[in-house]
């Protein structure tokens, strides 16, 4: 699955950590910056120092997250329409691509550890 660029291609392993797909001893150092300059007129931000997190300190500030194995996580997309109107047959296709796109994003973004599945 290709994303464009600036598009978040996976998630880190303090999401997985935090979502209970991984176990803490997988989750490597990571870092912050402080004391960044405002934003300038492009929006970005320059300077700042970075500052050190490890698993250890998220840990103590929120609490130990167990690993959970993985099990299907089911959803649906739900196309809403008036009452007195049938569903537009191509809004409903697009609603059901949608589904298969998020299932594979998710089973790519976890490298496989998470499954997510249409209801139906």
């Amino acid at each position: 699955m290709t994303s464009p660029w600036g598009a978040p291609k996976g998630l880190s392993w303090l999401d997985l950590y935090s979502m209970g797909l991984v176990g803490p001893e997988d989750v490597p150092e990571t870092f912050y910056i402080s004391s960044a300059s405002p934003p300038d007129s492009t929006g970005m931000r320059h300077g700042g120092v970075p500052v050190p997190v490890t698993i250890a300190d998220v840990r103590a500030a929120n609490g130990t997250q167990r690993p959970k194995p993985p099990q299907p996580l089911r959803f649906q997309i739900y196309v809403l329409h008036e009452n007195d109107r049938e569903v537009d047959p191509k809004a409903m296709t697009a609603a059901r691509e949608m589904e298969v796109l998020v299932g594979r994003y998710f089973g790519m973004a976890t490298q496989g550890r998470l499954t997510v599945v249409p209801t139906r």
